[in-house]
């Protein structure tokens, strides 16, 4: 139930089927635009419109929550990206709440680089997969006798969108709850480094000295004092250890573990550096209260100064008002627009209880200097 909103018939969505269904399930997503808009149609003037099909994979939700499958709202936020390749050129980009990866995929086109990015790995695993189907040629050969060699194909050039998305476009993954523990931490206290994305420090100081939590595992060093490892690994490859925290300081971690492999340093593929970027898109993240923090303090840590925010949002969800609210508090400017008819309908995804009355709305985030153009 969203805001007390009543259920409109009879519920056609089988959630235990999706829960527990078949793995995998693979969707076609078309998208057009007119040729006037296609900055990248070099074809004669018989040419009127430019065609894609974007190949997805969607996961059980078992696998993958609430990310495993394409939502509606994704799906009007590749339309609205294809429509407008200008917006995105020579930019860079993150995805925030990325899912299947749908928006992320058409947005790496067009952009510098794209960053698409969830909280849950098995989500990321299955976006990378979804990252190299749309690529030149095919991921790995596993599953591929339904998928054609090239995920999106134009009407009139085919090989003007033949590039390889590895180039442009990864994944990783990002909590925005660890953000907002970490905003809030750093308003209480600076005097030491914390690692939220799970990662040994050594990925992002090297041998360098860097003032954290320092842990003792009696099983790998005895009674050495001088040897230690940080919180990262002292959960992953030390976590059946006899281990305890010895206390802040200035150090170096000294795994590996006793086998000679640190776990912290290997899931780093996972769990990428994110610098700020001058576009952040998403859609459906205000979805409830208890969210909306957590989201405010990932955009504002991750956007630019001067940055844009791109949102599509259905106006019954839970804290959308109360996430206005705060942004607007936070410095940021909004402007919210319908979304046009001809991107509504038809979306190919999984039949959600009340696809036929959600009303979409684009919203746009920027602080004061802005330049980039609103969303409508």
């Amino acid at each position: 139930m969203l805001n007390n909103r009543p259920k409109n018939g009879d519920i056609e969505f089988d959630w235990t089927r999706a829960a527990l269904g078949r793995k995998y399930a693979r969707k076609t997503i078309e998208l057009t635009r007119s040729k006037e808009d296609a900055a990248a149609c070099d074809a004669g003037s018989h040419c009127r419109r430019v065609h894609c099909s974007v190949f997805i994979r969607e996961l059980n939700l078992a696998s993958g929550g609430l990310g495993c499958a394409l939502w509606d709202g994704g799906v009007v936020l590749a339309r609205w990206i294809f429509q407008n390749p200008t917006v995105f050129h020579g930019r860079s980009v993150l995805e925030l709440g990325a899912g299947c990866g749908l928006a992320g995929i058409i947005c790496g086109r067009f952009a510098d680089s794209v960053v698409l990015t969830d909280c849950n790995d098995r989500l990321i695993d299955n976006i990378h997969y979804n990252i190299a189907i749309n690529s030149t040629g095919d991921s790995d050969g596993n599953e591929s006798s339904d998928v054609p060699d090239n995920g999106l194909s134009c009407q009139c050039d085919a090989n003007s969108f033949r590039q390889d998305l590895s180039k442009t476009v990864n994944a990783s993954f990002l909590d925005w709850d660890g953000v907002f523990n970490e905003t809030c931490e750093k308003a209480d206290s600076s005097s030491f480094t914390t690692n939220l994305r799970n990662v040994c420090t050594r990925v992002d100081f090297g041998r360098a000295f860097a003032s954290q939590q320092w842990f003792h595992c009696r099983t790998c060093f005895g009674g050495s004092g001088t040897d230690g490892v940080c919180a990262p690994c002292s959960n992953a490859c030390h976590k059946d250890h006899d281990v305890e925290l010895a206390e802040i300081s200035s150090f170096r971690c000294d795994c590996p573990d006793e086998e000679g492999r640190c776990l912290a340093s290997s899931v780093n593929s996972k769990h990428l550096s994110i610098e700020p970027v001058d576009i952040i898109i998403g859609s459906e993240l205000t979805y409830c209260l208890l969210s909306v923090s957590s989201l405010l303090s990932t955009v504002d840590k991750y956007l630019k100064q001067d940055g844009v925010f791109y949102e599509v949002l259905s106006e019954d969800r839970d804290g959308v008002e109360v996430f206005v609210e705060q942004a607007k508090r936070a410095g940021f400017i909004i402007d919210v627009f319908p979304v046009p008819e001809t991107l509504i309908g038809r979306y190919n995804t999984r039949k959600w209880s009340f696809q036929d009355t959600e009303r979409y709305r684009f919203y746009t985030f920027r602080r004061t200097g802005s330049q980039h153009p609103v969303m409508r």
